[in-house]
């Protein structure tokens, strides 16, 4: 298998984390977004141009969510998506909040602020905000209650909600402190130990200072 990936965005750690929590072996091909020439090889592979891609054989899978429901699939390791379709689709559901309302608006802020001050866009900033705090809301509440050992998003262990849900902290935390929502930091606490999900945060750190330069052209 081959990951075509970028190290900050979220949604390509989504993928890593289910690569490595299944215990998948494959090759690592990041894409710099803002690099001319990358971004041309990279249309060769995918016209599109998104990522994150899986390479599978002859297989192309894109998108982060796709890609984890092919994983599960194939049967090898831990389980992402219940069984249950009911599960299944709280799960499903979960996951998709989260790329719409935490990840989507923490990307789209980042971009904001990377731009002089009077290009901004306020209306942009201000949606944005309101819809992350309104799912750090959310998020709290169905957290509440829950103990140290069944301290997921959804049900009593790991899940794509999880996947979904860890990066996307990550990302907004640097821009909205969730710090005021103290069952959200005492889950992301937890889980942030996982050695898959350091070693991701590492990797992104480096990354961003050369993505920042990139942005300022």
């Amino acid at each position: 298998m081959e990951l075509y990936y970028f190290p900050v965005s979220p949604f390509s750690q989504k993928v890593q984390l289910a690569l490595e929590l299944k215990g998948y072996e494959y090759e690592k091909k990041s894409v710099f977004p803002f690099s001319p020439e990358e971004r041309s090889a990279y249309r060769e592979v995918y016209p599109l141009g998104k990522i994150p891609l899986l390479k599978d054989g002859e297989k192309l899978i894109p998108e982060a969510s796709i890609i984890v429901e092919y994983l599960d699939n194939l049967g090898q390791g831990v389980q992402l998506i219940p069984a249950d379709p009911e599960e299944a689709r709280e799960v499903r559901l979960k996951d998709r909040l989260v790329d719409s309302y935490l990840s989507a608006n923490a990307i789209s802020m980042f971009f904001q602020f990377m731009k002089p001050e009077s290009e901004r866009d306020a209306a942009l900033l201000d949606k944005c905000r309101h819809e992350i705090i309104s799912t750090y809301k959310m998020v709290e509440l169905t957290l509440r209650g829950k103990d140290e050992a069944s301290l997921y998003y959804h049900g009593n262990r790991i899940s794509m909600a999880d996947l979904s849900l860890l990066p996307a902290l990550r990302i907004c935390y640097s821009i909205i402190p969730f710090d005021m929502h103290p069952v959200i930091c005492e889950y992301y606490e937890k889980h942030a130990q996982m050695p898959e999900f350091k070693s991701m945060g590492a990797a992104a750190d480096e990354v961003m200072e050369m993505f920042k330069a990139a942005l300022k052209r």
